[in-house]
C-alpha cells in the first residue's frame, strides 16, 4: 500500500538536498542548459529540464520514504532504470559526468 507525506515534510526534505544530480553532479542550471542544447534528448520536451526524483532502491515503490529518494538528472534517472543499484549507478555517474561536462563545453 502506498503512503503519502505532507507537502511540508517533502519541502523540508527538498530544501536539504544539494542542487545537483546525486550520480553525475549536474546542477539544475546545467540540466536546463543541456536540455536546450540537445532538445532531441528530452522525450519531445516532456522531461529533462530540471532535476527529477529518483528512488535509490527501485524495488521500493513508495515515494513517501524520503530516505529512499534523491535528486537525479533526467539522463541518469533514465539510464539507471530498475536494473542498477544506487551504489552501482554512482560509479556509472562518474562517466556520465565527464561526458556531460564535455557536451556543455562543446557548443
Amino acid at each position: 500500500q502506498l503512503k503519502s507525506i505532507s507537502f511540508v515534510a517533502f519541502k523540508g526534505w527538498y530544501l536539504l538536498q544539494s542542487n545537483c544530480c546525486i550520480y553525475c553532479g549536474l546542477t539544475n542550471k546545467e540540466v536546463k542548459e543541456l536540455s536546450t542544447l540537445y532538445p532531441e534528448t528530452t522525450r519531445g520536451g516532456k522531461r529533462g529540464f530540471s532535476l527529477e526524483l529518483d528512488r535509490k532502491d527501485s524495488s521500493i515503490l513508495d515515494y513517501s520514504n524520503l530516505e529512499n529518494l534523491c535528486l537525479a538528472c533526467y539522463w541518469c534517472n533514465n539510464a539507471k532504470t530498475n536494473y542498477f543499484s544506487f551504489e552501482e549507478f554512482k560509479i556509472i555517474g562518474n562517466a556520465i559526468q565527464q561526458i556531460q561536462k564535455y557536451k556543455l563545453l562543446k557548443p
